[in-house]
C-alpha cells in the first residue's frame, strides 16, 4: 500500500515540470511555424483575368520586372496559388494570391523594395504586394533558450 502511494505522489510532483515541458514545446511549434512563413507573399489585386498555365513562371518574370530588383540567382519560388474565396465576385475583388519563396533574402529584397514604392501598376490595375507574418509576443530568443 505504502508503495503505490508513493509512486502517486511522485507522479504527482511531475506535472507542474510536464506542463512546463508542454509550453516551451507549444512555443517552439509556434517558432518553426512562422519561420516556416517567413517566405511567403501575398499579392494582393492582380486581377483574376490572368489565366497563366504557370502562375510562378509568370511572377518570376513580373516581380523582377516591376521591383527593377536583379537577383543573383534566378528567383525561384516553393509554390505560387491563388487563396480560396468566401464566394466574393472575382470581377469586384480578386483573390489573393500567396507565393512562397525559395530564398528568404529574394523574399525580403521583394518586400523591401513594395514597401518603398508603394502600390504597383500591371495593365492598369493596382495591387499591393504584403508579407503575412503571425505576430507572437514572444521572441525567438526565448522560444530558443538563450536567455
Amino acid at each position: 500500500m505504502d508503495d503505490r502511494i508513493t509512486n502517486i505522489e511522485s507522479r504527482l510532483d511531475s506535472i507542474p515540470e510536464s506542463g512546463q515541458d508542454i509550453w516551451y514545446l507549444q512555443q517552439k511549434v509556434t517558432d518553426l511555424e512562422d519561420r516556416g512563413r517567413r517566405n511567403n507573399l501575398r499579392i494582393i489585386g492582380l486581377p483574376e483575368q490572368i489565366k497563366k498555365d504557370n502562375i510562378s513562371d509568370f511572377l518570376s518574370t513580373l516581380i523582377p520586372t516591376l521591383t527593377n530588383i536583379t537577383f543573383t540567382l534566378p528567383l525561384e519560388f516553393q509554390r505560387a496559388h491563388r487563396v480560396r474565396s468566401c464566394g466574393t465576385d472575382y470581377s469586384t475583388r480578386p483573390r489573393h494570391i500567396l507565393v512562397c519563396c525559395l530564398r528568404h533574402q529574394q523574399a525580403r529584397r521583394i518586400i523591401m523594395a513594395a514597401k518603398k514604392h508603394g502600390p504597383y501598376e500591371y495593365e492598369k490595375s493596382q495591387f499591393n504586394k504584403e508579407l503575412k507574418y503571425k505576430k507572437k509576443r514572444m521572441s525567438v530568443r526565448e522560444v530558443s533558450g538563450l536567455d
